[in-house]
Formats: structure tokens, sequence, C-alpha cells
């Protein structure tokens, strides 16, 4: 999973984006990020290089 923060400019709002597909507003709550990350894993792909393939 790919965790990076983007600023917006100086009227925008910086947010987190997992894995390149979810956008988290810098202003989510805890259960936000929590829910965000619960719905980026679960909805991953399994890599044929991955332990559990």
């Amino acid at each position: 999973m790919i965790i990076s923060e983007v600023g917006g400019r100086a009227n925008g709002v910086p947010f987190t984006v997992l894995d390149h597909r979810y956008g988290i507003p810098g202003a989510a709550t805890v259960q936000g990020y929590r829910d965000a990350i619960a719905t980026a894993w679960n909805s991953r792909t399994e890599s044929p290089a991955s332990p559990e393939a």
C-alpha cells in the first residue's frame, strides 16, 4: 500500500492518497482514516509475488 501526502494550493485542502486510489482529506477524523485504510486493504488484489499466492 502506498501512502503519500498531497498538498493543495493556498485555497486547497491537503489530503492523503492511499494506493493511488483513495483520497482522505486532511480534516478527516480517525474513523475516516480507519475506514479508508480498511477499504483499501480489503479491495487489494493479490500479486503473484505475494506470500498468500
